[in-house]
């Protein structure tokens, strides 16, 4: 599974400082890691500030949870975040986490996602919330919730079709679907290596026609999602990891490096 840098990273407008640092603070006591701007000064001091809170909430945490106001939707830095934010929940449900201020509303385009408002849950109860949320997901997720099938522990083989018509037998090191648009894809190795020794990896789309896997390139679609799934693979030194222990270089169904 994926070890995040954070339990849950916080987006919020400034004027809500108060009630976010009360949220903070009870959520490090009861054990849970927390983003949060003035905490982390000794971290992005210096760095490239889009850069860095880019990959803090499209990466870096488990959840996010934004507080909704009025402002939050008028300023530069949290409409910045916000949109990183709706990078990460278009291919994982449940990432966001929105807490309603005042009589603040949820933007119509997430008029069908589940919210808090702050008058109705006092900070305790949301710490409770989230302690709960982020034990079942630790619990259950394979290493991304938008993927359907976890990495398996015994070796597997797999008949696939290659473009050019080609038949072979490969070592599957990982199979997965996305829920979203339900296209499976498979993470694969011939057991080459180059001059270096790395172990060459593939990733292809894959339809099944009985026995044997018809391949295809990755869709550019599906490119954001793929790449987050091979990022994971190549970082995870968990040891269920299904990689090689070797380094790894990963390519596409054409030879080309993508990783």
């Amino acid at each position: 599974m994926k070890k995040y840098k954070y339990d849950v990273a916080i987006s919020f407008a400034g004027e809500y400082r108060d009630y976010v640092l009360n949220l903070v603070q009870r959520l490090e006591e009861c054990g849970i890691k927390v983003f949060y701007d003035n905490w982390n000064i000794d971290e992005s001091w210096g760095k490239e500030l889009t850069n860095y809170f880019s990959k803090t909430y499209v990466e870096d945490a488990l959840y996010t949870i934004s507080i909704f106001s009025k402002e939050y939707f008028e300023k530069k830095w949290t409409q910045f975040e916000f949109k990183n934010i709706l990078t990460r929940q278009s291919y994982e449900n449940e990432y966001l986490l929105p807490i309603l201020m005042g009589d603040a509303k949820i933007p119509d385009d997430l008029s069908n996602l589940c919210f808090i408002r702050s008058k109705e849950y006092s900070i305790d109860e949301i710490v409770l919330i989230v302690i709960d949320k982020e034990k079942k997901k630790k619990k259950g997720l394979t290493n991304n919730n938008y993927i359907e099938n976890n990495y398996t522990a015994e070796k597997k083989t797999m008949t696939v079709i290659n473009p050019d018509g080609s038949q072979e037998t490969v070592e599957v090191l990982l199979a997965f679907e996305f829920k979203d648009n339900k296209k499976e894809y498979v993470i694969y190795t011939k057991n080459e290596k180059d001059r270096k020794g790395n172990i060459d990896v593939y990733v292809s789309e894959v339809k099944r026609d009985s026995d044997v896997a018809n391949l295809f390139g990755v869709d550019d679609s599906d490119w954001p999602k793929v790449k987050e799934v091979l990022k994971e693979l190549a970082s995870d030194n968990d040891d269920d990891n299904p990689l090689p222990p070797n380094n790894t270089s990963f390519f596409d169904i054409d030879g080309n490096e993508i990783l």
